[in-house]
């Protein structure tokens, strides 16, 4: 409790933090947009024209007899790809940041690297340009990457047959484990975003004695994340193994036998 106490202050104390947790939620209501669509075009028949019993029978004895005892025994695969996942969206821009920024720096000293072509002329291409489009460009791409998660996430069921034939709680049964899966994947994407501004603002600042504190405040902060991202991504993981099927199982069950 105290680990989330502190995100949830951290998160309050940052304005940009608040900016990209909107960003990123848009984001992934557009993935989750395509991923309904995608769904709906790949469903080999007309929802309106069958018979919907049947086709939800089906549904069911696949679920019981298929993906119940798969998932029984997939919770470190499970745990261990979404941290995976998680960690390299999490960090991997960063790195790249702080290389693009190092390369950057180091062709300075190239007179010809910082050069661009304007209306006939030569122009001097200020280093600050080159850094600013590689920001766009690496935001552009977690943004994308939350866009691509919620599309996978989604798209791993048959959300247009869940949605179109059963009521809204039985759909909804069969992802109790999204409460924790969709922040510990969502969180790494906000964070990403977060940690490209502080390296350029660190790359910015001169003296050397608050450059080692910002880095110190923002390796604290990633440990921190880590840490919540790890717990999340636990209960996860037992939920989506253990329990969201046994809850969706009951629920649709029930929903057949009262039909």
């Amino acid at each position: 409790m105290n680990l989330i106490s502190r995100f949830c202050q951290f998160i309050v104390e940052k304005q940009k933090i608040k900016y990209y947790i909107s960003l990123v939620i848009i984001f992934f209501i557009l993935g989750f947009i395509f991923a309904f669509l995608l769904s709906m075009l790949l469903t080999p028949y007309n929802i309106s024209s069958v018979n919907k019993t049947e086709i939800l029978t089906k549904e069911y004895n696949n679920y019981v007899n298929n993906q119940i005892p798969e998932l029984s025994n997939s919770f470190l695969r499970i745990f261990s790809g979404n941290l995976r996942s998680g960690l390299i969206v999490l960090l991997l821009p960063g790195l790249l940041y702080i290389f693009a920024i190092w390369i950057i720096f180091k062709m300075k000293q190239y007179p010809t690297f910082f050069l661009k072509f304007e209306e006939g002329n030569m122009k001097k291409l200020e280093e600050g340009d080159a850094i600013k489009f590689f920001t766009f460009l690496l935001k552009s791409i977690i943004l994308m990457i939350t866009v691509y998660f919620a599309l996978v996430t989604f798209s791993v069921n048959n959300m247009y047959v869940y949605f179109s034939i059963l009521p809204l709680n039985v759909a909804l049964s069969a992802f109790p484990h999204a409460i924790f899966e969709i922040p510990a994947m969502l969180i790494p994407c906000v964070m990403s975003l977060y940690t490209i501004d502080m390296i350029y603002e660190i790359s910015q600042e001169n003296d050397k004695v608050i450059k080692k504190s910002k880095i110190k405040k923002l390796f604290l902060e990633l440990i921190l994340i880590i840490l919540l991202i790890v717990i999340l991504l636990l209960i996860a993981a037992y939920l989506e193994c253990f329990v969201s099927p046994k809850v969706f199982q009951q629920a649709l069950g029930n929903y057949l036998l009262n039909r």
